[in-house]
């Protein structure tokens, strides 16, 4: 028997067993219970918990947050949004959820307001790399690159293991016609993540342009085998 079927057991038998708890222990119940049905994939048992944790105990600002991440997981972000606030309105100094505020908003097209959440997540948790990354992906959608780089070389600095950031600054350096930057760049990006086919074409679409057309052949190559059906960067 799996383990994460014994927890959600006892947990399930701990609920359903509960004598004269107070309201607050009973909502730590079903909480925990909610965290265990979403691990395991059960996202609609898990908002269940949560609603019932919720009505127990109105105030619990990390059930909103986790219901909130719940119903975005579902595609629900309106309701998330609404969880999300919440949350914040509950503990103001939650990063976050302030930080999964503007992932939801970013996903409206909320720009400014995403923007404002990141920017409110990093001044509670300076060192929050995925809320840097996500403030500068905002900031290029804004076109404001400069601003962007800053954004994705802290995010690579708190976490150099992430390809994400250097791949956006090999774009971003691209894009400004600093080829052998953005080269840098896009090998750091093969080095952490080597079937990254947007890196390969991107690489190779440079050494093209620099007149290594022997490796710039390899990297199209490298491309196309990994996404064959791809026309961006597959586009024989």
């Amino acid at each position: 028997m799996k383990l994460g079927f014994l927890v959600i057991t006892f947990l399930a038998a701990a609920v359903a067993s509960q004598g004269p708890q107070s309201k607050p222990d009973e909502a730590v119940a079903h909480y925990n219970l909610g965290v265990a049905l979403k691990d395991k994939g059960d996202l609609d048992g898990a908002i269940k918990e949560y609603r019932e944790a919720i009505r127990l105990k109105p105030d619990y600002a990390e059930v909103h947050y986790n219901l909130g991440v719940a119903l975005k997981d579902k595609g629900d972000l309106d309701d998330a949004i609404k969880e999300y606030r919440e949350a914040i309105r509950l503990k103001p100094d939650y990063a976050h959820a302030h930080y999964n505020l503007g992932v939801a908003l970013s996903d409206k097209s909320d720009l400014d307001g995403a923007i404002k959440e990141y920017r409110e997540a990093l001044r509670l948790k300076p060192d929050y790399a995925m809320a840097h990354y996500n403030l500068g992906r905002a900031l290029e959608e804004r076109n404001d690159l400069d601003n962007a780089m800053k954004e994705y070389r802290e995010a690579s600095r708190l976490d150099p293991k992430d390809p994400n950031a250097h791949f956006r600054m090999g774009i971003i350096l691209d894009h400004k016609g600093d080829n052998d930057a953005a080269i840098s760049e896009y090998r750091e990006t093969l080095r952490l993540v080597p079937d990254s086919a947007r890196a390969h074409y991107h690489l190779g679409r440079l050494l093209k342009a620099t007149g290594e057309d022997q490796e710039a052949s390899q990297e199209f190559a490298a491309a196309c085998a990994l996404e064959p059906q791809n026309r961006q960067v597959c586009p024989q």
